[in-house]
């Protein structure tokens, strides 16, 4: 565990040192790139330490310790460079937020950063958008079993299927097509008249489904054809990367047959419709009513997050749907958060066999089948586990946020949900915000965030030995 931690520390110390020539370009001083030197020095030299630590093969439970200390480093350092500007806890959960690309924040201005400041929220959620640890591994140099045990523990990943048979391609794949992505909505976001640097952080926070944004109104300060356009990136951000890379080799088929994806595009569908009937009463456009449905609904499906408009604004019936959604997430291989669509359509397919139990005689094959090929019992078995679990956690998280908070149930548990569903939008009554809740809250709420950009399972595995040797 101490040498692996070590070489993860080194190659955060790189991703942390990055904002720093980003700071002397547009002429930012030391006030502003000193934290991150601090911290990219810091993680280096603790790094280089660790790292002297043979490494060998680590068994199941110390790639669940490094999967969860890694992304908890990741946040602790990543912290610093905000000190200037926050309290040390506030500091944490602004980096939390952007590494586990949650995009709630601690910034009610962000106009009032500094670019460099900025620059980091978004590179924070392109980062983790593909998952500090799959960049720690595809730099790795080692192939097989430590390779393989740390990229099982990135759990969000384990049930896409490869692109390749070696580990390091499939990664390497994936990166491939992430950075293309990012490149095309940066280029597409520049081209339709945003200024540079909303163009990058744009595109980091969409791109990640994280949400970070540049000012506090939002993409509804850009023009139609800037929010018309995003409405696609957010869409194609939450579905598999692995067949949205297939689609970049101009192979579309087996995203347009997938099971999943063609669940995602129903909820989708189904969210705008009803966001568009609440929003009929509004002023404005038809056109732009029409816009203001497709985005929100494209932002909550995808878990990105932006807003258009106020939460507020949208009738009780409503916000219990995006309660839903929030749950749910997006699609397996994407960098959202939730319990997956992938897994909800298992549930659904189980809900059916159940009910062909009573017309089939005892001999009949009665499986759960996704994409025409049978999940297996014990597959069945982890996804009704890990749903549970997430039931539990964001339950007793918002029973917690409801003693510690002046909020109602509901207004809690859109929090812990939007915290462990890495969404952002919270649906506090007018007033109250994430900033202004109490410290110990925050840490619950960090706690919630990366247990579920880990989806639950590593973390409660550290606690039980029993299934780490099981597994």
């Amino acid at each position: 565990v101490t040498g692996l931690t070590g070489r993860f520390l080194q190659i955060l110390a790189v991703v942390l040192a990055v904002p720093i020539p980003f700071a002397l370009a547009v002429g930012e001083g030391v006030s502003v790139w000193g934290g991150f030197a601090v911290a990219s020095v810091s993680s280096l030299a603790i790094g280089w330490v660790m790292s002297r630590v043979d490494v060998g093969s680590p068994e199941t439970d110390e790639a669940m310790y490094v999967t969860v200390l890694g992304w908890t480093l990741a946040v602790v350092f990543g912290a610093v460079p905000f000190l200037p500007e926050l309290s040390l806890v506030n500091a944490i959960f602004e980096a939390a937020s952007g590494f586990t690309t949650t995009g709630m924040s601690m910034v009610d201005n962000p106009g009032s950063l500094s670019r460099t400041l900025l620059f980091w929220r978004g590179f924070m959620q392109w980062v983790g958008g593909v998952g500090v640890l799959t960049f720690f591994v595809f730099v790795i140099k080692r192939s097989g079993g430590v390779t393989k045990r740390l990229y099982s523990a990135e759990a969000n990943k384990t049930d896409a299927k490869s692109l390749h048979p070696s580990l390091k391609k499939s990664i390497g794949a994936l990166v491939v097509a992430y950075i293309a992505l990012s490149t095309l909505f940066a280029t597409t976001y520049f081209g339709l008249g945003m200024e540079p640097l909303n163009a990058v952080v744009y595109s980091f926070s969409t791109i990640s489904t994280g949400g970070f944004e540049t000012s506090t109104a939002g993409m509804a300060r850009f023009s139609p054809e800037i929010q018309a356009v995003t409405v696609f990136f957010m869409l194609f951000s939450a579905a598999n990367l692995i067949l949205v890379y297939l689609i970049l080799k101009l192979n579309p088929g087996p995203l347009a047959e997938s099971d999943e994806f063609q669940l995602y595009i129903k909820i989708f569908v189904l969210v705008a419709a009803v966001i568009g009937i609440d929003l009929a009463s509004s002023t404005g456009s038809v056109s732009q009513l029409a816009l203001d449905s497709l985005f929100q609904a494209s932002a909550f499906v995808s878990s990105t997050g932006f807003l258009t408009r106020p939460v507020s604004v949208l009738g009780a019936g409503t916000l219990s749907i995006l309660l839903g959604v929030m749950f749910v997430g997006g699609c397996l291989g994407s960098t959202t958060g939730g319990i997956k669509v992938f897994r909800l359509k298992a549930l659904i397919e189980l809900a059916r066999r159940k009910k062909r139990e009573y017309s089939l005689p005892n001999t009949a094959v009665n499986k759960v089948r996704i994409d025409k090929e049978i999940l297996s019992d014990e597959s069945v078995d982890t996804i009704t586990v890990l749903v549970f679990m997430w039931v539990v956690f964001t339950g007793l998280g918002a029973v917690t946020t409801v003693y510690l908070e002046p909020l109602n149930f509901s207004e809690a548990l859109s929090g812990t949900l939007s915290a462990a569903g890495t969404m952002g939008p919270v649906f506090f009554p007018d007033g109250h915000s994430v900033s202004a809740l109490n410290p110990v809250t925050k840490m619950l709420w960090v706690g919630l965030m990366i247990a579920g950009r880990l989806e639950m399972l590593p973390l409660l595995a550290i606690f039980n030995r029993e299934l780490l040797r099981n597994n």
